[in-house]
């Protein structure tokens, strides 16, 4: 099993994007808000969420994150698909 790597950039934007998600639901649970204002806090929670896959995707020199909960793309390529003698498709 490999270590699990640690990024401190990945922690801070997951940090960032569910403390944007819950103040908002905060806000919107204590008082009743506008079309308008409503629409801010949610651009504000989806900024903050599209970094962190941007990050995820390309964050480091163009590679992904490796500290990812789910690997998105790997480094080794796959193996191919065994091939069987005594079974072939026609």
């Amino acid at each position: 099993m490999t270590p699990k790597h640690v990024c401190a950039e990945l922690e801070r934007l997951r940090f960032e994007s569910a403390s944007a998600f819950l103040e908002a639901k905060r806000i919107r649970l204590s008082r009743d808000v506008s079309i308008r204002e409503d629409f801010e806090m949610s651009r504000e929670g989806h900024r903050r969420i599209y970094a962190l896959i941007r990050h995820l995707l390309v964050g480091h020199d163009g590679n992904a994150c490796p500290a990812g909960d789910r690997p998105i793309v790997s480094a080794t390529k796959p193996e191919p698909p065994r091939t069987y003698k005594w079974f072939s498709l026609p």
